[in-house]
């Protein structure tokens, strides 16, 4: 989920089993950069492609197990010991049509999508080196 982004002050939640544990931004209007250990040189170079188009919220997971953290396709490259990133808008604790019959394509941030998107294929190309 990288399409939805809100400036409004307290459009951005923090899931509950988090609170306390990360302070993101009080608004919607980044991209949040969930890395492991061994993956945070990936989210610095992601953070420094994307600046200063987007706002960019890095969270390296310390260990443990965090669900909200791990329900994206980066968790096997995780496991398998590979590096590798999860690129979120935070879907449903910003987006109040997330799974709604009103997440529909107008209520997207298409700009905002692409500049994700590009900000990605910059990464890789830089990594690629």
């Amino acid at each position: 989920m990288i399409g939805y982004r809100s400036s409004q002050p307290g459009s951005q939640r923090v899931p509950e089993n988090l609170a306390g544990l990360i302070e993101a931004p009080p608004a919607g209007d980044f991209i949040a950069v969930v890395a492991d250990p061994a993956s945070t040189p990936y989210a610095a170079a992601f953070a420094e492609v994307a600046a200063p188009e987007l706002a960019v919220f890095t969270l390296t997971v310390p260990g443990g197990y965090f669900a909200d953290l791990y329900r994206s396709d980066h968790v096997p490259y995780w496991g398998a010991g590979l590096r590798a990133l999860q690129l979120t808008d935070t879907a449903e604790y910003r987006n109040p049509h997330y799974h709604q019959p009103s997440d529909l394509l107008d209520t997207l941030d298409l700009e905002f999508a692409a500049a994700v998107a590009g900000a990605v294929a910059a990464t890789a190309v830089q990594l690629a080196g």
